[in-house]
């Protein structure tokens, strides 16, 4: 397939020379196109909270994880410098060995939650560049939310891309709609897995349903 000819025409907006293949005009800096992250999948929050609270209740910890860093390894490949490929895939192998001793050794937990963090942050690491590159939009993330929810983060962080490219100094991209609607899905899954005897919640008693 050729590539798209590039030509000169005027900015809608400002009348502008540019590139018919630009997604904002350099000088009135209207967007022509939604911002997005292409090639990423399982990027919804909802998603993330009923999978990864199933694995847990089976003892699968870190597992939903290392499952989506592996259907989005090659999304992140694709938008990645060599030396950020060398670091994501190092950092990516670390995490999986880690989560495979941790059945057996417990100690590992550790190692993986800080493996998780370093992948997180590469991860991110690589969207920023790459948004910088391609938006020119210094986009940035928030330390604190990625060292405590590390992948969730991540997902939320593509979740609310154009909203952040638009506007790069919104770090934390709050919508109180999505994440009330976000606690009611959460408190109903570990309701339901309390119910049925997955898991403990301290200081509450209620009667459970013992899986035979």
């Amino acid at each position: 397939m050729e590539n798209e000819e590039i030509v000169q025409v005027n900015c809608p907006y400002c009348d502008t020379m540019i590139d018919n293949t630009a997604e904002r005009c350099p000088n009135c800096k209207e967007w022509f196109v939604i911002p997005s992250l292409k090639n990423f999948k399982c990027v919804s929050v909802p998603v993330y909270l009923i999978a990864a609270a199933l694995c847990e209740a089976f003892g699968l910890r870190f597992v939903y994880g290392l499952l989506w860093g592996a259907i989005n390894f090659n999304g992140f490949l694709k938008i990645s410098n060599e030396k950020d490929i060398k670091k994501f895939k190092v950092l990516f192998c670390l995490f999986t060995i880690s989560i495979c001793l941790s059945f057996a050794f417990k100690i590992c937990l550790i190692s993986d939650i800080v493996l998780e963090i370093l992948l997180s942050y590469r991860m991110l690491r690589i969207i920023e560049k790459y948004t910088l590159k391609k938006y020119n939009s210094p986009v940035t993330h928030h330390e604190v939310g990625m060292i405590f929810f590390r992948t969730l983060y991540v997902i939320y962080y593509i979740d609310t891309y154009a909203q952040r490219v638009k506007d790069p100094n919104m770090r934390y991209c709050w919508n109180a709609e999505k994440w009330i609607k976000y606690f009611v899905i959460l408190f109903i899954i570990l309701t339901v897995l309390y119910m049925i005897g997955f898991i403990s919640i301290p200081f509450i008693n209620f009667p459970v349903f013992e899986l035979q």
